[in-house]
């Protein structure tokens, strides 16, 4: 049996920021043209369009849904924890995305 844990005394390497590589118009409607799958289209769309985070898209329900506004009202951000998904409890965390317009499809 071990008398001490060796990894007490390692060193954590320091993390490397990555910048994010920005779509232009024209890649994400490469990117709709090539999908095949009608909801993964609206997806792409609404994340675009509205600026949706990957948790607010899918924290969508049809309750979020304010069509008489022309307005799709995100109030629910999730996050995912252990492949569990959970609601953040911070209310800066939760934000509304208002789709006007051409881009709600008129």
């Amino acid at each position: 049996m071990m008398e001490k844990n060796p990894a007490i005394d390692a060193t954590v390497p320091k993390h490397k920021a990555q910048a994010r590589e920005i779509w232009t118009a024209e890649m994400l409607m490469q990117a709709i043209n090539a999908c095949d799958i009608k909801l993964l289209k609206v997806a792409f769309h609404l994340c675009f369009a509205a600026t949706l985070r990957l948790g607010e898209l899918l924290g969508l329900t049809w309750d979020c849904m304010d069509i008489s506004e022309e307005a799709i009202s995100e109030n629910r951000a999730y996050i995912i924890v252990n492949k569990e998904v959970e609601r953040v409890s911070r209310k800066r965390s939760i934000r509304r995305c208002i789709i006007r317009g051409q881009s709600a499809g008129r």
